[in-house]
């Protein structure tokens, strides 16, 4: 792992301590895609050496702390270095409730001590979450199924696409829906996979939470 490799790593371990991407880009009087382009899932930019010495001065880190493997990021990376057959990182992530869920990522902070799920073989950022499904909308027999009882894993920081399935927050109707994302005649739709559900229009004060990458089930839930 190079210098950069490792600055990526302790600037995405610190935005998980600190409470997610928002946080760092506040403190760092920078947007919050500017640091998405230097720790997101896919990064575009480097952490150079100005960048590196404004983080660990802002967060109050010692010279030459970015360039350093840190505490909680070393045992991974140890683990990786001795498993070939792991592509990626085991990264955790707090296990939600819905309400909880519904203030995420200003809560992040709060959520030290969640339970946690591991994400495997997957990239997950510093804002990525798991949730228990509590009801069958996105069940079905035709394809995957999201049956009640498994976990999704959530990731805020993926970009969002057409088919992809998606957690939206509404104010309005004061919830969190998950469901798939389909196009239309150029207008949004959120889709159930249990036909009992209707399809229903994205909401107008809806936002994406995240993108569900990952779901994660006992197999003697399995049919």
């Amino acid at each position: 792992m190079n210098v950069k490799e490792i600055r990526r790593e302790n600037l995405r371990l610190l935005a998980h301590q600190v409470g997610g991407v928002a946080e760092i880009a506040r403190r760092l009087e920078k947007s919050t895609s500017q640091i998405s382009h230097l720790i997101g899932p896919h990064p575009i930019k480097n952490i150079g050496d100005r960048i590196a010495a404004d983080i660990e001065r802002r967060f109050e880190k010692p010279i030459g702390w970015m360039d350093c493997i840190q505490r909680g990021l070393s045992a991974s990376l140890e683990t990786d270095r001795t498993t070939e057959s792991l592509p990626a990182l085991v990264t955790m992530v707090p296990l939600l409730s819905w309400q909880t869920a519904q203030a995420w990522p200003k809560i992040a902070a709060q959520e030290n001590n969640a339970p946690c799920l591991p994400v495997l073989s997957a990239y997950a950022s510093a804002q990525a979450f798991a949730l228990l499904i509590e009801n069958d909308v996105m069940e079905s027999s035709q394809s995957i199924s999201f049956p009640q009882g498994c976990f999704i894993i959530v990731d805020p920081l993926r970009e969002v696409s057409p088919h992809q399935y998606v957690l939206v927050r509404s104010q309005r109707q004061g919830q969190l829906l998950f469901r798939q994302l389909v196009l239309d005649g150029g207008r949004s739709y959120l889709k159930p996979l249990n036909p009992r559900y209707p399809i229903t229009a994205f909401p107008n004060d809806g936002e994406y939470l995240g993108v569900v990458t990952q779901l994660q089930m006992d197999v003697g839930m399995a049919p």
